[in-house]
C-alpha cells in the first residue's frame, strides 16, 4: 500500500509576491496577543502556504513544527527545507524560523 502523503506531484513555484511576507505574518499574530519573533533577514521572506507534515510541504510553505506525544515537529525541519519551506514556525529556536510559545495556538 502507497502512502499517499508520501508521493509528491510536481508543483511549480509560487509566482513572485504571493502569500504573505512572515513580517506580516508576525505583525498579524501580535495583533491577537501572540508575541512572535523573527530574524529581520526574514521579514520580507513570503510564504505561501502551511504545511504540518513534511509530505505535505511544498515551494513556498511555512512549516509548523508542532510538539507531539512522541517527537517534535523541530526534528523534521530539515526534511522541510529540502522540500521546499521558506521556513519553519516553532516555539524552538532555527535561524529560518518564527518563533512563537505556543505554535499549535498561532496556527488556529
Amino acid at each position: 500500500m502507497t502512502d499517499p502523503i508520501s508521493e509528491r506531484t510536481p508543483v511549480p513555484a509560487p509566482p513572485p509576491g504571493a502569500g504573505v511576507s512572515l513580517g506580516d505574518l508576525r505583525d498579524r499574530l501580535a495583533a491577537q496577543g501572540i508575541d512572535a519573533q523573527l530574524a529581520a533577514t526574514l521579514a520580507d521572506v513570503r510564504a505561501t502556504s502551511l504545511a504540518f507534515h513534511t509530505g505535505r510541504v511544498r515551494p513556498g510553505a511555512l512549516f509548523a513544527a508542532l510538539p507531539g506525544a512522541t517527537a517534535h515537529g523541530m526534528d523534521f525541519a530539515a526534511a522541510a527545507f529540502d522540500a521546499g519551506a521558506v521556513a519553519v514556525l516553532s516555539d524552538r529556536p532555527h535561524s529560518r524560523g518564527l518563533r512563537v510559545a505556543d505554535p499549535t495556538a498561532a496556527v488556529l
